[in-house]
């Protein structure tokens, strides 16, 4: 009976981020991570660690829907996967060593700090106009540090930093930020997950069985966002960041 709730609960939360993820380009993390720890109990290093495990195939998947639909620009793309690898590594090695509360409360501050300017947000540049703007390259190197870095320690894949800043701060338009965010979130989960599997704070089981549906609904969600109105999915974007750090915080550590 334990193993049919845990599948059932699987199955549902993991359609759900699933989707989300493939909506917003957030990767999962941000979802996943209050998924495992408030929903299936894990503690929060462990539950970060499944959480990069779960995000890896939804992120390819979703990435290659937006490639499609040409909502990917390459030359942030690059950049951004390799500033972000490296600095991944370190951050998930600074986690090793920090108390799972110091662990939560980063989490909780970045995921809802970066919410209230996404939503509070007015207007976007359009895809002509970043096509002809000036490629702002250090700024780009440097989101994809930091944010390369909280993904390592919260396990958020980079995408709850990158999308909001390159949108932010570069002006990328919100759907480039997307699709072109769920490449490095592929790169850095994928990095960031070797240094959790060596420390073993991955639970497979359970990250395999939530996995399998959201791999199948990232799709899905990537589909929705190319439809979506800029403005609206800028507002989703932040109403998500607000609801995964609720539940990570309402749970004792």
């Amino acid at each position: 009976m334990a193993y049919l709730v845990v599948a059932l609960k699987a199955l549902v939360l993991g359609s759900c981020a699933g989707f989300a993820s493939g909506l917003t380009g957030i990767g999962g993390g941000s979802i996943y991570v209050p998924v495992f720890f408030y929903f299936f109990g894990l503690p929060i290093k462990k539950a970060i660690g499944t959480s990069l495990l779960v995000m890896v195939l939804p992120a390819l998947s979703a990435f290659l829907t937006h490639l499609k639909g040409r909502q990917v620009d390459f030359r942030v793309a690059v950049v951004v996967i390799l500033s972000g690898m490296l600095a991944t590594q370190v951050g998930a090695q600074i986690t090793t060593h920090l108390p799972d509360l110091f662990v939560k409360t980063i989490f909780v501050i970045v995921t809802g700090g970066l919410a209230v300017p996404m939503f509070l947000k007015q207007g976007d540049a359009s895809d002509e106009e970043w096509a002809c703007a000036r490629f702002p390259l250090w700024k780009i190197v440097s989101i994809g540090i930091f944010g390369g870095i909280i993904a390592g320690m919260c396990g958020v894949g980079g995408a709850i930093l990158m999308v909001p800043l390159l949108h932010l701060f570069v002006c990328v338009p919100m759907r480039v930020c997307v699709g072109t965010v769920l490449s490095a979130v592929f790169f850095n989960s994928v990095s960031g997950l070797t240094a959790y599997l060596a420390a073993g704070l991955v639970d497979l089981p359970v990250g395999f069985l939530v996995a399998i549906p959201a791999v199948l609904c990232a799709p899905l969600g990537a589909r929705v966002s190319m439809r979506t109105d800029r403005g609206r999915l800028r507002k989703v974007f932040a109403i998500v960041l607000i609801l995964g750090a609720a539940l990570v915080l309402v749970r004792p550590s």
